[in-house]
């Protein structure tokens, strides 16, 4: 920090260090518990940004503040410390009265689908949205980890328990001992995002691979990075969208050669590529919304300059940039006065530009007609289902074969496939191999079945065996997850939903081309409504497709609260997860026999 302090005092040249390698350094010690510590390196912050301030005309100073005007916003409003916010947003105001142009923040809240959680959850008062003390002890781990609340990490702190473990196993992959470098995981990280065009887990992925000192030239793209980390990538494309057909046969490159991975590297970057495909559906089917410090998480000037040129669909797919075949102009879309990065281009309370853009709409009705729909609610299907006998051991196969066609079926559903391919932005089409890629629905004749290979007895052990630790800390995440409930429908309490979560975590697999053979299918059918399984199947297959009006008028007639709503994703997030670790896996095992 003192190098900037200093920078200014003795008028150092701007060519003397680099801005955007510093940055990140500036902050680091309120990365602490102690209070009196954290209001040391408070005041040393708040007296060099008070000279940037009086310097703010001069190169260096401009500078200095483009690169950390946004950090400083999202401090002033998230952060678990109340000194650290109220320091923060003193400097802000510093700022502005010495005549500093000073971003606005687009999006106080983490999700703009979830509208209960549109708002700042650091200050909430309503009772409803208020977090309880163990999440707040999470978030607090969370900042002295990363020197941020995500607002991932937010939206989950709805459900500290599985928080809890979720944080455990990301800082386990991405910052526990492990056999990949540190920057090598946050790029592969990039890669994974990328395939679901998650600007969301891009940006922060990216700051957080220069924090680990990774090579800058490697984010101009796929031309610029090793052979080694080139050779992962037609694994995370079919990992991300087809899964099962990873063959044995594709991992010979990746283990032999030169530029080859050991046995753990490779365990290590498939737990890293699925961990990022299955984010991406929990951070764009809950819409989460940009982090305040990214390009597209605040703006300059006049919002409503913004607002006509193009609306994505969901903040987590950031600006519109590229489709995988064609460029746009910069006078196609929205820059930001001071650092000319793009702003986001939507109005979070305008929400009528949230109509979807893939005629994806439920049999052409509105939006409210969708949310008034006549579909029964999940209360009164739970109590239905509860006394139909289902028992397995009395259907024959040929039976239980086709409850489980049906299950996969989509015939019926009113979201099969796009119909427009999805408009990649144009800061991740750099980082796309294959960008037209996507989900094609696997043959119900030939399923995985949990017989021949399954989690339990096969993936776990294997993991554990090439990573030491991580099967164990996954399968950890996976039960908690399937387990987890709080015996509530929306205001209803004490309701056994283990049918409804059962259902949807073995639907997923289900469209995965994974079969239970202890599962009776005909439940899916039984459970879940065509409009909630069009939705969840968007999340698991498509989410780089789901609108705010997607979210609103399949999943808002269940008569969920917004926590549930969470939950859901949460049950997605993990049946996902472990469809491609038991494809991935499987073929790993069936290629070390060889």
């Amino acid at each position: 920090m003192a190098t900037f302090l200093s920078g200014l005092e003795n008028g150092l040249d701007e060519t003397d260090f680099d801005f955007h390698d510093e940055a990140p350094s500036f902050f680091y010690g309120l990365k602490q518990r102690d209070k009196d510590k954290r209001a040391q390196a408070l005041e040393q912050i708040r007296k060099t940004v008070e000279i940037w301030g009086q310097h703010k005309d001069e190169e260096t100073a401009k500078k200095l503040l483009t690169v950390q005007l946004p950090t400083i916003l999202r401090l002033s409003v998230e952060s678990p410390f109340e000194d650290v916010r109220t320091a923060f947003t003193k400097m802000v105001a510093t700022l502005k009265e010495a005549g500093v142009t000073v971003p606005d923040i687009l999006h106080l809240g983490p999700s703009s689908f979830i509208r209960e959680c549109n708002k700042n959850l650091f200050v909430a008062e309503d009772p409803l949205t208020q977090l309880d003390a163990s999440s707040t002890a999470l978030f607090v781990e969370a900042f002295i980890n990363q020197l941020r609340v995500s607002r991932l990490i937010q939206l989950l702190g709805y459900h500290p328990k599985y928080l809890q473990c979720f944080l455990r196993t990301h800082n386990f992959l991405m910052r526990g001992d492990g056999p990949l470098s540190y920057p090598f995981r946050h790029y592969i990280a990039i890669m994974a995002a990328s395939r679901h065009r998650c600007s969301y887990l891009v940006s922060i992925q990216e700051k957080e691979f220069l924090e680990q000192k990774g090579n800058r030239d490697w984010l101009q793209g796929l031309d610029h990075i090793p052979q080694k980390l080139r050779n992962l990538l037609t694994l995370n494309k079919l990992l991300a969208h087809q899964p099962w057909k990873v063959q044995a046969d594709l991992f010979k490159d990746l283990l032999i050669g030169p530029e080859s991975f050991s046995l753990g590297e490779l365990a290590h970057a498939i737990l890293i590529m699925t961990h990022y495909h299955a984010l991406s559906s929990f951070a764009l089917g809950c819409g989460v919304n940009p982090e305040i410090d990214s390009p597209q998480g605040h703006y300059y000037g006049d919002l409503s300059l913004l607002i006509p040129f193009c609306y994505q669909g969901n903040p987590a797919l950031g600006v519109i940039g590229t489709t995988s075949d064609s460029e746009v102009t910069d006078s196609d879309v929205g820059f930001s006065p001071l650092n000319s990065s793009p702003g986001y281009l939507v109005n979070s309370i305008d929400k009528h530009f949230a109509m979807p853009l893939n005629n994806t709409s439920i049999n052409g009705s509105s939006f409210n007609n969708v949310c008034n729909g006549t579909e029964s609610s999940l209360l009164h299907t739970l109590k239905t289902v509860s006394v139909i006998n289902f028992d397995p051991e009395l259907e024959t196969k040929e039976s239980m074969d086709r409850e489980f066609r049906e299950s996969q079926s989509v015939c019926d559903l009113d979201f099969k496939k796009p119909i427009t391919p999805v408009v990649t932005p144009q800061d991740l089409i750099k980082y796309l191999e294959d960008p037209n890629y996507s989900h094609e629905d696997i043959e119900s004749t030939s399923p995985l079945k949990d017989g021949e290979y399954s989690w339990e007895d096969h993936a776990y052990p294997l993991l554990d065996r090439l990573y030491p630790d991580s099967g164990y800390i996954l399968d950890e995440k996976f039960t908690l997850a399937y387990n987890l409930t709080y015996h509530n429908v929306g205001e209803h309490k004490n309701v056994d939903t283990e049918n409804f979560r059962r259902a949807v975590w073995n639907y997923i697999q289900a469209i995965k081309g994974i079969r239970h053979d202890d599962y009776n299918y005909r439940e899916v059918n039984s459970v879940l409504v065509k409009r909630f399984k069009s939705y969840i199947r968007m999340v698991a297959c498509y989410p780089e497709q789901i609108t705010e009006f997607d979210f609103s008028g399949q999943i808002e007639s269940l008569g969920l609260g917004f926590s549930e709503k969470i939950h859901v994703n949460m049950i997605v997030l993990e049946a996902r997860l472990q469809a491609e670790l038991l494809y991935a896996f499987r073929a790993l095992m069936k290629y070390m026999k060889q």
